[in-house]
Formats: C-alpha cells, structure tokens, sequence
C-alpha cells in the first residue's frame, strides 16, 4: 500500500509539473500579465521567428512545438515564412490554422503545388483575404476555396495554370443569382433580399451551396476575357481588378487595393521582418495585358493618332486659303499701318 500510495503522488505530482508547464507555455502567448507587459506575445513571435527555419527543419520541433502555438502565432510565422521564402508543402500545412484570417502566398509560386495549397485551404475555414497570386491554382482547389471559406471577402489570382484551367472552377464559386423551382420570384440581388420567405427559400436562389457569397474583390491581372464579362454580367456585386482610385470611390476595404500587402500588419507584430523584406529580393514581374486590351489600347492609340491629323490636316487647308485669298494681303497692310 505505501509503495501503490508513493506511486501516486509521484503521478499526481508530475501530472502538477505539466499543467504547470502548460500553463506557462499558455501565458507566453495569452494575454500578457502586469509583470510581463504588454510586449510578452511580441517577444516570443520575434525569438521564434529568428529561429523560424531552424524549427521547421528540426522534425521535433515540426512535431510538437509547432502545432501547439496560437493560431495568432502561426500566422505570424506564415508572414515570416513567405518573406524568407522558407515555405514548401509541408510548412504551409504546420503554419494553416483554423482560426486565422489571412492566407497571403505571393511570390511563392514555385514552391507550392496545387494540392498543398488546397490542403492547407480546408485547414483555415475563417479566411477572409487570401492572395494567390503566382500560385499554381487549379479549379479544384477554387472548389476547395468555396467549400471551406464561404467568407472570404478578397481573392486574388494569376499564375499560368490559374489562367489556363481555373476558369470553370471560379464560375462555380462565383456568388451567382440563379432562379430555381423552390426559389421566390426576383430579378436581383436586393429584390431577392427584400421577399419575404423563410432561409430555405432564399438559399433555394443560389445556385449550389459552395459559394464565395460574401466576395467583395476579385483581383485577376489576366483573368481571359470571357470569364472577366461573365463576372462583370452575372456578379455585380463583386469589384473586378479594381484600382485605387475605384477602391476609394467604391467605399471598399482597403485590401481591395492590389498595392496593399495582405500580411503587413503580421509583420508588423515580428522584429526584424524589415531586415528580412529588405533582404528579399523579389523579381519583379512585368503587368500582364490580355489580348483583348491590347486590341483597346491600340484602337484608342490610332482614333487619337488619326484626330491629331486630321486637325493638322484642316489647318494647313485652311492657311492655304488665306493665301490664295486677299484676307492675307489687308491682314499684312493692317499691320504695317500700325
């Protein structure tokens, strides 16, 4: 018995010892106390984010350490992670968590596939803004998108597979108004909210259930022609590749600004990211101009083109008229008068 009683408080004891710890390990990341400041949470983001490669490489670490963080914490080091340019599959997978927001994955094109990119998609059902750009994003992992995180409200793509086979998957997550049997009678978006009916009926309206319903931006450089009327016809309601100055007059949020880095504030939180972005050496990419725009510009080119001869055109007749008329002649004798 006393040996049985030993063995117990030995279990109990080390079962004190690991709430401890977690509580402490809790504390480090929560809401800092009046002895720690309010810099507690910054500091354990800035010595992690240092250390950042180090623990994605170190199998320990991959295993138990990164998957007990915040979710604040992983995206913290996601931030840090495209910045250094330390992602792969696997990292994304370690770094997705449920409760973040911001999924941002420019310039990380080529060490990304689609696949993980999907898996890590299914992982953040919270996501609101999400930057694709030169991500190879196929229509299923667009499917994905709509399926995982009805409210995203910022999407933006463009990378060749993007633009060669993402089409019919942006169609089918797209917020499009299509009338069905069970639906109530309405010609629009606003007409449709204002009929009086249970939610069924409402949902009813919305062709399928895996929409992006509450998309406010999409930003696709070169999105193919087509797709870009279907969009501006069907979703009206969703701002296509918008400029600043659209942005502001629009009233939208101001990450509907394609200048406007989705995770700035999260490196804000981690010291030193403005050495690392300062490091980062970024190709920079020349704008993409669909074909379409192209043919635009070179028309508005050639009516400008055309105008300014004709003006000349007219005055070089109209001098000569002078000329040959006497206008000229009392013109000249006026002058030399005075």
């Amino acid at each position: 018995m006393a040996q049985r009683s030993s063995g117990s408080s030995g279990a109990v004891h080390g079962m004190r010892r690991e709430r401890g710890a977690t509580h402490r390990e809790e504390d480090a990341w929560g809401s800092a106390s009046a002895d720690e400041g309010p810099q507690g949470p910054q500091e354990g983001q800035r010595v992690l984010g240092e250390h950042l490669e180090e623990l994605l490489s170190d199998p320990g670490c991959a295993e138990y350490v990164l998957p007990l963080l915040p979710a604040e914490a992983k995206a913290c080091l996601l931030a840090v992670a495209r910045l250094r340019r330390l992602l792969c599959d696997a990292a994304l997978l370690l770094l997705a968590d449920q409760g973040q927001h911001i999924l941002d994955l420019r310039g990380c094109g080529d060490l990304l596939s689609d696949s993980g990119i999907r898996a890590a998609i299914r992982r953040m059902p919270d996501l609101r803004l999400a930057d694709l750009t030169s991500c190879p994003v196929g229509a299923d992992t667009l499917r994905a998108l709509g399926e995982a995180c009805p409210g995203l409200h910022v999407l933006r793509l463009g990378s060749p597979l993007t633009d060669a086979s993402a089409g019919r998957g942006l169609k089918d997550v797209l917020p499009v108004l299509e009338q069905r049997h069970a639906a109530p009678a309405a010609d629009s978006w606003d007409a449709l909210l204002e009929v009086e009916g249970d939610e069924q009926a409402l949902l009813a309206a919305v062709a399928g259930g895996a929409r992006l319903m509450q998309l406010h931006c999409l930003a696709w450089p070169n999105i193919p022609h087509r797709l870009a009327e279907h969009c501006r016809a069907a979703c009206p309601m969703v701002a296509l590749n918008p400029s600043e100055e659209q942005v502001v007059a629009l009233r939208l949020m101001p990450a509907c600004d394609p200048a406007v880095q989705l995770d700035a504030a999260l490196l804000a939180e981690v010291a030193g990211s403005e050495r690392w972005q300062a490091g980062a050496k970024e190709q920079p990419r020349e704008p993409i101009v669909h074909i379409a725009e192209k043919f635009r510009l070179a028309y508005l080119s050639r009516a400008q083109r055309v105008s300014a001869k004709m003006e000349r055109n007219w005055q070089q007749a109209r001098r000569r008229e002078l000329r040959r008329s006497k206008g000229e002649a009392l013109i000249r004798q006026w002058e030399s008068e005075f």
